[in-house]
This record gives structure tokens, C-alpha cells and sequence, in this order.
């Protein structure tokens, strides 16, 4: 995908083209374009190009797509990805684009299948609205070679944000995203409602499962179109959706289906993760993720698709170098890179890791010449010194238990030889939130090949964060010289104490009955003059 800032690109001034291959049994082809910010789509117009005998055109009827996300998440075929692309009934005024039969020879001029162009003017405005299009869905023409040869891409219409004067009741053009998400729990969650026009002034209101939310400590944004709030625990999970009000009328928006579990896994077959590869698209089967296949210069990255709070944190997987004394290895990855779930390095010492900043990495590499071990790198630095981990062989071939516990200051690595019975431990002294910007990071593995062939996978991966965090406690002020203390209602076992000295042992509960407002337990205390100090304790 070209992306665009003014709504019109052309490939090249002398009607230069690009060609995308499918095979006759295999994937589709599509051309599309990007934009910075929404767009609300009239027109479509591609131009086929002058390529070969055959100016080269789709198979049969192409169809139009909007992508309904600012970033592509999922990276696969707009027909197979409901999430970030939506198909429109477009209509196709111009241009006959599938029928290879009458197609001109090449350099002739003009070509009777270009150009071809589709009318989305008659669409309601949600339906045409969206930071991309594409056009596909179908396999190009055949029957030697399936290709579709493009010399231009343009869409006529108006940035989304010239729509704020649209009269009458609410419409929302851009819905909820994302539109589910899977966190463990005391994760930061974001929900937004990008585009929504109607008579001003427009109110708003977001709802988990069907009860009106308010805004407290832990909660932000309920009443405006974006909703920020910390999955304090399981009981987060549920439905969310924002209504907007207005005198005309109201509109809600689709569910948003939130999923918070005490552990992040690979969710059987890789539901929530994203994975980016260079190389064949291998997914996630029965937790196992393969990160090489015994293919050269292979790089592949997974990572989960919203970040997770890595404050402290323990995580588990099994990593496996089949048959031993391959290349180059694997690293498991924390990142804030601005490609989010997208990010994806080097192949060879790269390690699928190269160049992703900013991140931590723990880096496991099995290339003989290279030293087998480990190392702990930031922001996609790759390559050794890699210590070694003996007794534990990592190019041994053996199934390798890996766990890394990080206690806010100390990451703390164990390896377990599953066959030979041995073990390896260490400790790298880290501030990750300092390393990686925030708190939070996105949470995955990347892995390569090289010039020497590999097949690497990891499997039982467990990300937990709720054996090692604190109970999350808010303060904020409140009226009448008073201080709000509230916490999660999923943390009912929890009593508040107070104690003047942090390390006294005199620790008393706090006198009152805490109120529960809005999934939150809230207890006001008196603002004093000198130190004091509060905690949940079980």
C-alpha cells in the first residue's frame, strides 16, 4: 500500500507501471492507497498498465474496499481481514476489467481495459469513509501467469475532517476500534470512536456492558469519544460501546468486545497476535509459534496486538532449535516502536529484531560461528557477544523451558534443558519503563535465518503480570479538604490501611464503608498536614 497525504498519487509521471504476480491456484491481487488521515472516497480510478502481451487485468469482477483502521493490523488480504477492511458495493462506470480477451498488444494506445473507474458517491458516507481503499479480491488473468499491471491509482473525494458541519442526528462514520482486544489484567486500554458528525452540540456516553460508565480514578474520557481505562482485573471483560445524543436523535456505536485474562498465550491459533514475516505466512497452530522453517533468510516477528503493562511481569515459553546447529536464532521482544504490532527487523544475525526501537530484547542465538548463548540488547542492537548458557545447550536441539521474572528492577532468566535435565539462571539489572518510553510495551518474539537454513519455534508462551504487581490504589483530591482513594472492584478481598511511618509495623484499617461507583471502591479520608501513608493489604 502507497500511502498518501493528498488524496491523489501517481506511480510514476511516465506512466511507468508495477505489476503484482499471484499464482493460478493462489492468492489474489489487489491495488490500493493509504491515507495519513479518514477520507471520504467518491471515486476510485485505477488505470491498467502496458506490461507484457497482456495489459493485465483481473480474472473477474474486482471489488472496492475501505480500511476501517488507521493501520493495516492484520497485514493479509483485504478479503480475509473483516477487521480492518470492509467491501462496499461500488459501482463500476468506466472500463472493461475482466476480460483478457480484448486487451490491446503491449505499448498500443489507447488500452480498451483502461482505465477503469468506481462510483461510491451514492454510498451513505459511514460506508465511504475510511483511511484507505483497495481494489481486488480476485486473482489476476491467466492462464500462464496471474498479474495485474497498474500504471496509475487516484481516489477523488474530501478529508473526513471537512464533514464537521453535517446537520441532524449523530453519524458515525468511523466505528469503534479496536473493535475486540485481548489484555491481561492492570493493561491500559484505549477506545475510540474517530468520526462521528451531527448537529452540535453532540454528547456522549460509553457503556460496559449496557451501564453508563463515569469518570474515576482508573477511568478517563467516558463522556467524550475516546474511553482510557486501566483493566484492573477479569471483571473488566464485557462489552463496551459509546452513544451519541444529540436534539435530532442518537447513534450507538458497534460493541467493542474487551477480553482481559490473568495470562497473555498464543490463544491456540494466534487470535490477537499479529504476525509480520518477509517470507511464506506461517501461522500459529496448537500455541506453537514457528519462527523459522528450514528456508534462507527468513524473518518473522509476533507480537500481541495492544500493549501490555511490563512494570513487572513473569513469562514462560518453550524454545526449540529442531535438529540443532542452525541459524541464526531468536529473541524475545518488548517494543514501542512507532509499527506497533507491525514491527519486524533483519533476517540472519538481524534476528527478525534490527532496527526495532525502542525495545528490549532478550536474544538467543544458536549460529555456531557466532558463539550459541544469549543477550540482553536494547533497541533492535543485534549480534555478539552472546554469552554462553551451559550447561544448557540452546543449539543443542532440545526442547529449552525459558522464564523471565522481572521484579521492577531485576530481570531474572532460568533455561531448563526439558532431556539432558540441566539448567541455566542469571540476572540483567533493567528500568524497562525508562528503556521503552512508558510502562507498557507490546509484547512478542521475532526469529531468523541466515545463509544457513533453521527451523525454530516457541511454544507454551505465558505472559502473567498479576502474580508480581501490586494492587493498583488511586489518590486524587476531593472537594472539602478531602482525599479520594479508590481501587479496582475486582480487588473485593482487599483491606485499606493507613500508618503515619512506611516502615512501622503499626498498620490499621482505614475507618469507613467503601462506596462501589462505577465498577470502582471509593472511600474518602480527611487531608492531614503531615505524612500518610495507605495500602491494600489481603
Amino acid at each position: 500500500m502507497t500511502r498518501s497525504t493528498d488524496g491523489v498519487v501517481n506511480v510514476d509521471a511516465n506512466v511507468t507501471t508495477w505489476t503484482t504476480y499471484g499464482s493460478i491456484a493462489g492468492s489474489t491481487d489487489f491495488v490500493g492507497l493509504g491515507y495519513a488521515q479518514p477520507q471520504v472516497f467518491g471515486v476510485v480510478k485505477v488505470d491498467l498498465g502496458y506490461q507484457f502481451v497482456d495489459g493485465g487485468d483481473w480474472s473477474a469482477q474486482p471489488i472496492v474496499f475501505i480500511l476501517k483502521n488507521p493501520i493495516d493490523t492484520n497485514q493479509k488480504w483485504p478479503e480475509t481481514d473483516p477487521l480492518d477492511w470492509v467491501a462496499v458495493p461500488a459501482s463500476d462506470v468506466s472500463g472493461n476489467i475482466f476480460d483478457v480477451n480484448i486487451d490491446q498488444p503491449a505499448d498500443s494506445s489507447p488500452l480498451i481495459n483502461s482505465p477503469i473507474v468506481f462510483d461510491l458517491s451514492h454510498l451513505p458516507l459511514a460506508e465511504r469513509t475510511g483511511w484507505g481503499w483497495a481494489v481486488g479480491g480476485v486473482q489476476g488473468n491467466g492462464p500462464v501467469a496471474q498479474f495485474v499491471s497498474i500504471a496509475e491509482a487516484r481516489a477523488f473525494g474530501v478529508s473526513a475532517s471537512t464533514l464537521s458541519n453535517v446537520a441532524g442526528a449523530p453519524q458515525i462514520l468511523l466505528d469503534v476500534t479496536p473493535s475486540s482486544v485481548v489484555v491481561p489484567a492492570v493493561s491500559p486500554i484505549t477506545l475510540s470512536v474517530p468520526l462521528v458528525v451531527g448537529s452540535t452540540p453532540l454528547s456522549y456516553q460509553w457503556q460496559h456492558n449496557g451501564s453508563n460508565l463515569s469518570d474515576v480514578p482508573g477511568i478517563t474520557g467516558s463522556q467524550t469519544a475516546t474511553l482510557k481505562f486501566i483493566a484492573g482485573a477479569v471483571a473488566d471483560s464485557g462489552s463496551y460501546r459509546l452513544i451519541v445524543t444529540n436534539t435530532p436523535g442518537s447513534a450507538t456505536s458497534a460493541v467493542a468486545q474487551v477480553t482481559v485474562t490473568p495470562t497473555v498465550t498464543f490463544n491456540v491459533n494466534g487470535a490477537g497476535w499479529t504476525l509480520n514475516t518477509v517470507t511464506t505466512n506461517v501461522p500459529v497452530t496448537n500455541n506453537v509459534l514457528i519462527l523459522t522453517d528450514g528456508g534462507l533468510s527468513e524473518a518473522r516477528s509476533f507480537f500481541l496486538d495492544s500493549p501490555v503493562f511490563i512494570g513487572h511481569f513473569t513469562a514462560s515459553f518453550t524454545f526449540q532449535d529442531i535438529g540443532g546447529a542452525g541459524a541464526d536464532g531468536a529473541a524475545f521482544v518488548l517494543q514501542n516502536s512507532p509499527m506497533g504490532p507491525t514491527a519486524l527487523g533483519g533476517a540472519g544475525g538481524g534476528l527478525g529484531f534490527a532496527g526495532i526501537s525502542p525495545s528490549v530484547g532478550l536474544e538467543m542465538n544458536v549460529y555456531g560461528p557466532n558463539t550459541p548463548g544469549i543477550a540482553f540488547q536494547a533497541n533492535g542492537v543485534t549480534g555478539g557477544p552472546y554469552s554462553p548458557t551451559a550447561p544448557v545447550n540452546l543449539a543443542g536441539g532440545n526442547p529449552i523451558v525459558c522464564s523471565v521474572a522481572y521484579d521492577g528492577t531485576t530481570a531474572t532468566l532460568t533455561m531448563f534443558d526439558t532431556v539432558a535435565g540441566t539448567s541455566f539462571t542469571t540476572n540483567y539489572p533493567a528500568n524497562l519503563p525508562s528503556l521503552l518510553g512508558q510502562n507498557t510495551a507490546y509484547v512478542g518474539f521475532t526469529g531468523a535465518s541466515g545463509e544457513v537454513a533453521s527451523f525454530i519455534q516457541i511454544s507454551n508462551f505465558r505472559f502473567a503480570n498479576e502474580a508480581s504487581v501490586p494492587p493498583v490504589l488511586f489518590v486524587q483530591s476531593a472537594p472539602g479538604n478531602m482525599v479520594l482513594l479508590s481501587w479496582p472492584q475486582a480487588l473485593s478481598g482487599y483491606m485499606l490501611q493507613q500508618n503515619s511511618a512506611l516502615g512501622s509495623p503499626g498498620w490499621t484499617p482505614v475507618p469507613g464503608i467503601p462506596a462501589l461507583i462505577g465498577g470502582q471502591y471509593q472511600l474518602s479520608v480527611p487531608a492531614t498536614n503531615h505524612q500518610e501513608f495507605y495500602r491494600l493489604q489481603q
